[in-house]
């Protein structure tokens, strides 16, 4: 993730601790693994998918 992506998600979610920054990077993974298998999420939205499916 960019130093200005970072920044727009603080903005918009408020500060996290480092370690909740951790593990909302392992839940996008996780995310990201499963939904290749199950369709959690349409593709079109994965660009995407901090503002639309883990700040949600």
């Amino acid at each position: 993730m960019s130093a200005a992506s970072w920044e727009s998600l603080q903005e918009a979610a408020g500060p996290v601790s480092r370690e909740t920054f951790e593990r909302l990077v392992a839940f996008e993974q996780l995310f990201l693994k499963w939904n290749r298998s199950i369709n959690l999420a349409a593709p079109s939205t994965l660009d995407d998918v901090w503002r639309r499916h883990i700040l949600d």
